[in-house]
This record gives C-alpha cells, sequence and structure tokens, in this order.
C-alpha cells in the first residue's frame, strides 16, 4: 500500500500498490533493470513526474539505491496528511459525522435503527438516495451499522426531497423507486422478499412510534423530480408552497414531513403508524430544515463542529427514548394538632429517566381542595396548583401544562426539572454535609469544619472522592457537588451561580416531621433521599434548602454523576426507604428538657448496603448518630442491598426494653435475571437491631452457608428477603409481638416474640406460605410487605394478610403468572397452637377470579361461599399479560385497595409504550368488587356501590384503569378535614373512597362516684 496525496487535502489517501499498474510503478533493487513496461532492459525513472513516462531504457535514470530515503510510519502519514502545517488537525465533516453516529449507536439500546445516504452516482444525475441498511433491532445490527456508515464517501449532491421521499415508500412498503438506479441500490434486505421491487416495511408492531433523523451539510440542489409525487400524495390536504411543476429545489419536503406526521398510516395494523422528523443541519443553517422539524412533529438542530453534532444527536435519540415524568406515592402529613385528619399539603417526588447517569428529580408541592367543583359530576375534591386551580388533567392522569406549583416562578405543570425544590437552591451559605471520620460514626455533628462537603475543605476529601480522570480537579467536583454551576448547565455562560438540580427520588418518597408552630402556621421539615447521594431537609413553605447530607460512602459517585456520560447506567445512591421516629410529648414544639426527639433511618436500596440514622431534633445541628454497614465480615454479613424499611418500635430483650428497629436482610442483584426458584447468595435474614446505637439485638438466617453467625437459622430461609417488614403489637402492651414479611423466592414468613426473653429464645417463626408454582411461570416474589387487618367472620377473629406478587426488577416480564393473595392466619393475638408453623399454598386458597360469589347463580355463589369457608383465604389471578403487583396494598374498612402494572404489548388501539396501571378495590373477605368501576361499558350505575339496590356487579368491576402510563406507586388513602376520606394513586384519584368519616373526636367527663 502506498500514500498518495498533498497535505491537508480531503482526498488524501491509501491505495493499494500493484506492480504491474503504470500508475503505481513499484521497483527493487534485487531485480533492478529486469522488467518494466516492455521487454528489455527498463529503469524506473527518478525523474517521472505526473504524466511521463514511469519506465526508462537509459541506464543513468535509475535510482541510485545507495542514496539514502526517508520512510514514515503509517501513522505519521496519517497525521501529517490530515494537518495544515502548524499541528492542526483537518478532517472532513463526513468523518465527523461517522465517528459521532458509531460512538452514538454504541450507546444506544431499546431501538430499531437503519441508514440512508444521498445518491452518489453522476450518472443517475445524483437523485434521491437508497436504503443501504434496513431498520432491526440496534442490539443485532450494532456492527453493521458501524461498518455501513464507515463505508460512505463524500460523493454526490444534496437531494434532499427525493431522499425523503424515498424514505416515504420505504416506511410504507411502496415499490422502490430511487433506490433502483443510485449507487449504491437499496439493499436486497430492505426488499420484499415476495416481491423485490417494493420495499418491506419495517413497521411490524401496532401503533409502533417511527423516526426519522434528518443530517445534511448542504441545502437541497437537482432536487424538484419529486415534487409532483408530494403534491398528488397530499390530495385535498393543504400544501403550503408545494408545486407540482416548480423549479425550486426541495420545495415540498416540509409539506411531506407535516403528512407524515399527520395524517399517514403507514401499515395496515390497529393504530396510528405516523413518522415524526428531526433535521440537523451541520455546517447549514436554513429554514427550510426547521420547517421540516415543525411540520413533522420534531426539532430542528443547527451545528458547527463535532461537539455540537454529539450533542444534538444525543438529546434528540434521549427526547425519542425519554419518558414522561414518573411519581413516588404522594406525601402527606398528619395534622399534629388533630390526629384525625390530614393536612391539605400534598408533596409529590418526580424524576424523568434518561439515557445517563444521573436523572433529574425534584419535589413538588401542591394541595388537596376537598371542596373544589371539579366539574364531572362526581363528589368535589381535587389537587390544585398554588393558583387554586386543577393541576390534573383527567384524560391523562399528568399534571395540567398551565399548572404552577408552590414555590415555582415560571409554569411547570409535568416538567420535572422546572420549578419544584429543585430550583429554590441557593449558594449563600448552603450547608451540605458530609462524614469524613476514619471509625465508625457515633453522635457525629455533621456541621464541623471536618465534615463540610466545601472545597476549603479539600486535603480530607480528595482522597475519598477516588477520582478516576486525572484530568478533572477534586476542587471542581466539589464545587459541583455542593451546587455550583460548572459545567453551565442552563447555557447562559454563569458558571459561579446555582446549579439548580436535585437528583431522581427513584424508589423513595419524602417524609415530614413537624416540629412546632401551631395548626394554621405549622413547623414542619420534608426529607427527602436521592441518587445523587443526598437525603435534603427542605422548608415547605419556601422549598428552601436547611441543609443536605451526603454518607461519605458515596463521595466517590460525583465524579460519574459530574461526567454524566450518555449510554452509561443509571448511578444510585441513597435510594433506598426513609423513616421517621418522632417523640412529641404535646402539641407544640419538641422540647428536648422533656426528652422530645426526631431522629431519621436512611437506607440505600441499590446504592449500597448501609443504613444511616440521623438525629434531626435540632435542624441546625444535624447528627450522624451511627451507621450499619452491610455485607462486610461480622454483624450484617449477610445482608444484601438495604431495600427493607425498618420497622420502628418496642421490645422486651432478657428483661430490659429496648428500641428496635427490624428489617430484612437486602436484596440480592442476582434477581435481575433469575427465571427460576433457587438458593440466593445474599440476604438470606432478618434483623433486630437497636435502634439507639445501631447494635445487633437479634438476627434470624439462613441455615446454608453464610459469611454471618445467626442468632437463630431457619431451613427455609434460602431466599433473599428485600420487603419492608411488617411488626405488630397485637395484645397492647407497647411491644411488638408479630412479625410478618415475604421473600424473593415467594414465601411468607412468620415470626413470633416472647418478650422477656433473650437470644434463640426471643423470636419464633416459619415460613405460612408458599407462592411458588415450581416453575418459570410461577416463579413469584413477594418485593412488598403483606398489610395486615384483624378480621372477624362468623364470631372468629382472625389476621388477614393482603398482598400481591410481581417482579419488581423485570416489570417488563410476561412469563410469571402472578396473583393477589388474602391469606387468614387464626392464630391473630398469639403464636400457632403448638408453636407449629403450616406452610400454605395456592391449593389452601380459594380462587375467587371468577368471582362466582358475586356473579354467579345461586348454586355457584352456594358452593363458592362454602369454599371460601372451608379454605384459609383466596386469591385473584391479575389476569392481563404480565400484570403484577408492584406496591403494598391498603386494607381499610374492610375493603382492600392495590394498583398493579401490566407492560405494554400491541393491541387494537394506541396506549403509552411505558405500560398501563391498573387500581383495585375488592372486599377483604372474598375478594368480590365494591364498587361498579368498569368503564368499557357504558353502565348508569358506574361508580356506585355494589350493596346498593339493584346495581349488578361483575369482576370487571373490581378495577380500574389509571390514566396514567408507568408502574403506579401504591395507594394512599387521605382524611382531609371536613370530608370523606380519598383515596390516591400518584397524583389520580381513580374512584372515590366510600368509607365515610369513621372517626370523629371523643370527649371523657371523669364522673365522681
Amino acid at each position: 500500500w502506498g500514500f498518495f496525496g498533498e497535505r491537508g487535502w480531503t482526498s488524501a489517501r491509501w491505495q493499494s500498490l500493484e506492480g504491474g499498474a503504470d500508475s503505481h510503478p513499484l521497483e527493487c533493487e534485487d531485480d533492478s533493470g529486469n522488467h518494466g513496461s516492455a521487454d528489455g532492459v527498463w529503469y524506473a525513472d527518478k525523474d517521472a513526474r505526473n504524466s511521463d513516462p514511469k519506465w526508462s531504457s537509459n541506464a543513468s535514470k535509475k535510482y541510485s539505491y545507495s542514496t539514502p530515503y526517508n520512510f514514515w510510519s503509517a501513522n505519521y502519514l496519517n497525521w501529517w496528511a490530515s494537518t495544515n502545517g502548524n499541528g492542526t488537525m483537518t478532517v472532513t465533516r463526513l468523518w465527523i459525522v461517522q465517528d459521532v453516529a458509531k460512538k452514538l449507536v454504541d450507546r444506544l439500546n431499546g431501538v430499531n435503527i437503519g441508514l440512508m445516504r444521498f445518491d452518489s452516482s453522476s450518472s443517475g444525475g445524483y437523485q434521491g438516495g437508497p436504503v443501504t441498511l434496513p431498520i432491526a433491532d440496534i442490539r443485532e445490527t450494532r456492527d453493521l451499522f458501524k461498518t455501513t456508515i464507515s463505508g460512505y464517501t463524500p460523493n454526490g449532491n444534496t437531494p434532499l426531497e427525493e431522499t425523503y421521499w424515498e424514505a416515504y415508500l420505504y416506511f410504507t412498503g411502496q415499490a422502490v423507486k430511487y433506490g433502483l438506479t443510485s449507487s449504491p441500490p437499496s439493499v436486497a434486505a430492505s426488499k420484499n422478499p415476495s416481491d423485490t421491487s417494493k420495499y418491506k416495511s419495517p413497521i411490524a408492531e401496532a401503533c409502533q412510534k417511527n423516526y426519522i433523523v434528518y443530517l445534511t451539510d448542504g441545502e437541497p440542489t437537482e432536487d424538484t423530480d419529486a415534487h409532483s409525487l408530494i403534491y398528488n400524495l397530499l390530495g385535498a390536504r393543504p400544501k403550503g408552497n408545494c408545486s407540482a411543476s416548480s423549479s425550486t429545489n426541495g420545495i415540498c419536503i416540509d409539506e411531506l414531513a407535516g403528512y407524515m406526521h399527520d395524517y399517514l398510516d403507514a401499515s395496515a395494523l390497529p393504530g396510528i403508524q405516523n413518522i415524526t422528523t428531526y433535521t440537523v443541519g451541520f455546517f447549514s443553517d436554513q429554514s427550510l430544515l426547521d420547517d421540516m422539524a415543525v411540520k413533522g412533529g420534531g426539532k430542528y438542530y443547527t451545528v458547527n463542529d463535532y461537539a455540537g453534532l454529539e450533542a444534538s444527536l444525543s438529546e434528540i435519540f434521549i427526547e425519542i427514548l425519554l419518558r414522561e415524568g414518573l411519581f413516588t406515592a404522594p406525601a402527606v402529613s398528619v395534622n399534629a394538632f388533630n390526629r384525625l385528619n390530614h393536612r391539605d399539603e400534598i408533596y409529590f417526588a418526580l424524576f424523568a429517566p434518561q439515557d445517563r447517569v444521573s436523572w433529574p428529580g425534584n419535589i413538588k408541592r401542591y394541595r388537596y381542595n376537598a371542596s373544589f367543583d371539579n366539574g364531572t359530576g362526581n363528589p368535589p375534591g381535587a389537587i390544585v396548583d398554588v393558583n387554586g386551580f386543577s393541576a390534573i388533567d383527567p384524560s391523562s392522569g399528568s399534571f395540567r401544562s398551565g399548572a404552577k406549583s408552590w414555590w415555582s416562578t415560571v409554569l411547570d405543570g409535568d416538567e420535572v426539572a422546572k420549578g419544584g425544590a429543585a430550583n429554590q437552591q441557593s449558594l449563600t451559605n448552603r450547608k451540605v454535609y458530609t462524614y469524613t471520620g476514619s471509625g465508625a460514626p457515633s453522635n457525629v455533628d455533621l456541621t464541623t469544619t471536618a465534615n463540610r462537603l466545601h472545597e476549603d475543605n479539600l486535603a480530607v476529601l480528595t482522597p475519598l472522592l477516588a477520582i478516576q480522570n486525572g484530568n478533572i480537579a477534586a476542587t471542581d467536583l466539589i464545587q459541583w457537588a455542593r451546587g455550583v454551576d460548572l459545567l453551565d448547565r442552563d447555557n447562559d455562560g454563569i458558571t459561579n451561580e446555582p446549579r439548580k438540580q436535585m437528583g431522581d427520588p427513584l424508589h423513595t418518597r419524602p417524609i415530614l416531621i413537624t416540629y412546632g408552630g401551631t395548626e394554621t402556621s405549622p413547623d414542619i421539615t420534608i426529607y427527602g433521599t436521592t441518587n445523587d447521594g443526598f437525603l435534603y431537609a427542605i422548608n415547605p413553605s419556601d422549598g428552601t434548602e436547611r441543609f443536605a447530607f451526603m454518607p461519605k460512602e458515596l463521595l466517590s459517585n460525583i465524579e460519574e454523576l459530574y461526567v454524566n456520560e450518555a449510554g452509561t447506567n443509571h448511578i444510585y445512591g441513597l435510594d433506598g426507604p426513609l423513616v421517621q421516629r418522632v417523640k412529641n410529648t404535646g402539641a407544640t414544639a419538641l422540647q428536648t428538657s422533656e426528652g422530645d426527639f426526631a431522629w431519621l433511618y436512611v437506607g440505600m436500596r441499590r446504592g449500597g448496603k448501609n443504613y444511616y440514622a440521623l438525629d434531626v431534633t435540632n435542624r441546625d445541628t444535624p447528627r450522624l448518630k451511627w451507621m450499619i454497614k452491610g455485607g462486610t465480615s461480622g454483624s450484617f454479613a449477610e445482608m444484601g442491598q438495604s431495600w427493607s424499611a425498618p420497622a420502628i418500635g418496642r421490645m422486651n430483650i432478657g428483661g430490659t426494653v429496648k428500641n428496635v428497629m427490624i428489617f430484612a436482610g437486602g436484596y440480592d442483584p442476582a434477581h435481575d435475571t433469575k427465571t427460576t426458584r433457587s438458593n440466593d447468595g445474599q440476604g438470606r435474614a432478618v434483623y433486630i437491631a437497636d435502634a439507639d446505637t445501631g447494635a445487633l439485638l437479634w438476627s434470624g438466617g439462613t441455615a446454608d452457608t453464610s459469611p454471618e453467625t445467626f442468632t437463630k437459622t431457619f431451613t427455609d430461609m434460602r431466599y433473599a428477603i428485600a420487603s419492608d417488614v411488617n411488626a405488630l403489637d397485637m395484645n397492647g402492651d407497647g411491644l411488638f409481638d408479630q412479625i410478618y414479611v415475604g421473600d424473593l423466592g415467594g414465601q411468607l414468613w412468620r415470626f413470633d416474640v416472647t418478650n422477656g426473653q433473650s437470644g434463640s429464645n426471643l423470636v419464633a417463626g416459619g415460613v405460612i406460605f408458599d407462592a411458588n408454582g415450581g416453575n418459570a411461570a410461577g416463579n413469584r416474589r413477594f418485593h412488598y410487605a403483606p398489610s395486615i387487618a384483624l378480621a372477624r367472620q362468623n364470631g372468629v377473629n382472625y389476621l388477614a394478610l393482603a398482598i400481591g406478587t410481581g417482579w419488581r426488577e423485570h416489570p417488563l416480564d410476561t412469563v410469571v403468572d402472578d396473583r393477589f393473595y388474602v391469606i387468614k392466619q387464626a392464630a391473630a393475638f398469639g403464636p400457632p397452637a403448638g408453636g407449629s408453623y403450616t406452610k400454605l399454598t395456592e391449593a389452601s386458597l380459594s380462587d375467587v377470579t371468577a368471582n362466582l360469589i358475586q356473579q354467579g347463580t345461586a348454586a355457584e355463589q352456594t358452593a363458592a361461599a362454602a369454599n371460601l369457608a372451608a379454605k384459609q383465604g383466596w386469591f385473584i389471578q391479575l389476569e392481563e399479560d404480565g400484570e403484577k403487583a408492584l406496591a403494598q396494598a391498603e386494607v381499610f374498612n374492610e375493603q382492600i385497595v392495590f394498583s398493579t402494572f401490566t407492560p405494554a404489548v400491541s393491541t387494537t388501539t394506541c396506549g403509552g409504550a411505558v405500560g398501563a396501571g391498573s387500581s383495585y378495590l375488592v372486599d377483604l373477605y372474598d375478594g368480590r368488587a365494591v364498587k361498579n368501576l368498569d368503564t368499557t361499558v357504558d353502565d348508569p350505575d358506574r361508580d356506585k356501590a355494589c350493596s346498593e339496590d339493584s346495581v349488578n356487579c361483575v369482576k370487571a368491576d373490581r378495577k380500574r384503569g389509571l390514566k396514567r402510563g408507568g408502574i403506579p406507586p401504591g395507594a394512599v388513602i387521605l382524611f382531609p378535614a371536613g370530608a370523606d376520606p380519598v383515596i390516591l394513586i400518584g397524583p389520580e384519584t381513580p374512584f372515590t373512597a366510600d368509607f365515610g368519616q369513621l372517626t370523629q373526636r371523643t370527649f371523657w367527663r371523669d364522673v365522681p362516684n
């Protein structure tokens, strides 16, 4: 091979050397003069230039092999040819496009992708362009994509409209036009195998979303051939400037973009298969591309360099992949001055998934107005914004675009990053803390100089940051972490202002602590955790931050969050549960002199295996009380990821009453991919720790091999336990005496506490129900704690445990057949007789899926009632494909409220690709419908109670679909002052709660004897 070209020439390139070709003469010293362009003695002519003959019979013309020559490496020649002499690299626009596209495709997942280009053949008039790579799953076509685009050469014009028309033909499966004669022609794989004169449409699914990202570095040229085709396609629709006979290049392209977005139904599949178009002008800013994007439903970008192209294409694909903001369950506060009611302030933790390390999050405040006339004919009540207007769009279940949350200066609607607490951050005297000590923390004052997360503390913080990229300064990371906008997030050119960002509260929701004040003006603080690693303390009156705390163990995440690389897995920080423990001896401010206090317990979920306890009694001087470090040697060595929200209460251990926290062993990441039940390697435990010190008091764990020695072992404890625990005080003595929890093997556990005992005598327990069906379809998991109610039937008391199954870490799974169960425990007030724990299965329960108890014939209803009476509970099959319960149920007033999620599948109508949520309301005793909830049929009795005369309810009336897509949070039952209770699932109120005002104030008077 030889390198040909001049410095800075874009055509400079490597070419193969062929000894027999005059244009590439090849001569060697050993056979000099033995061959040439003809028989005889011929020498390579050292003086030949350009078109001169390369060979000569004159020996004086031959090369002197004693003369030294310079040789260069291939890398040097590549560099030499691509510089302008002063070291500045010169690369082609095409090379930039190729390199950026290859980098981008390496980061993409979850999409189908293909390629088209402009015709490079002048013999065909540079008309249109071919399909060079048919659309296919990125996982299968990633390498071929990179090979294909690397093979592009910069030949041809820019027939924008004709090529766009060819894309229309491809998407709609019509006859190949320009791709027949273009160079190269459209590849065979893009064509219909049964009729190769036509394209094979890439649209294969109902409601499929389709996009064109159109990139050009020039205006349309020689681009009029498709005018009449587009004009005729538009028919009677608006044509704008499009004219069949116009000589203006590309004049119809924007109208075609509008047609494909607004009118096109590209296949016979159900739903609408239209096409959205994004445009990028590379060294080319033209209004035509802007018009294309506007009419095509996308966006227009103009860029002039590598970084700009990379950023614009990344943003386009992120926008295509980005789902709207999602919710955790709303946070409400019990009225500390009238504990019969909740306050009317509602706080939503919001986040928006992105194709980056960091996801935006926020906390926003709204209000529930119980008297608001929502205009639907339903009972009054609505979530309202700061202006008193309804904040929720009833058709979508999302915030209205014109809604304005408290604290916001703009209409923030459904945009996660706008408004809210995230935009109230200030750099002035901001209090950001960590813990920098080398030993285990014990009642550490976080406000000391050593624990400030500030560049003034650089020497202490730098080793804890564990910086991997030597080009990033520790000072920059610290400043950015404490909220300085070093990277100019808002593109205003100012890099020393507040960054005003908050991480995502993916699996946690805020809690509120009332410190004092009055009923009309309470002193409350909001606490919330996010995956940027912080615990935030927020003032609800204005959204400003009181302080923020990041555990030392998460400081090493800051670098990844700072770089925030696209296409990289999301990072987790304080992603786990947040639990409060408050003692307030009166209705006024916390009185430390009276022993009042406020503590927080924080888990990490996917962020790690630790628990942290903070004393926030004095919000100006928060203290880190202690840390439980899981997954290391000694106590808590078996712990997995700390998912379990601890139950805080008291127990008598060995004659001493202790404040305790009870939590499960944690999550084993092996369950991310497990499809059948098998023994886990971590998290197979239940712990009881001292809530004041974090010291281990009792542990129950696996009898299998474990790095930890447990107080008591259980043979059946083979599967990780990620769930919260539900701990009860059934005899009213102020001490926990029963504990319930489910594991990831589908087993439900019961533990009974003998207060006053210690060691292995303190707790007994066993599996009381096994939901596993023995195969992949029956591989059910319990991710959430049971909701428990004391029930009574036929004069007999029992505990009813309501719990659903679902693979929380694989919500799109459609293999497992999930259930919702109610399990009876006859031993309601003490351990089972003889201390024996009977393991029930589905055969022990009544299958009430068909709802025969309510809609069957008289004989069927009688048989169903008898079956229910004979069984130890009941279950409902979640019948939608992939439907699963992904939140804890709520039991109240002999009714069960729970939510489910069904992943998106091809349907006859187009729904959101994020899947659908449903809300259920069923009877505690037999699973029948409580209200007429079915909205798929026109029913005059809709929303009426099934107990009313003449109201006919069937199994479809058990549930109602939620308007908002995505995984719904669990239900929250709100008790507004002076109004009926309200059921909230996220921001939606899917149905009214017919609980009535079940509580009222009772006044007692001491009557003398």
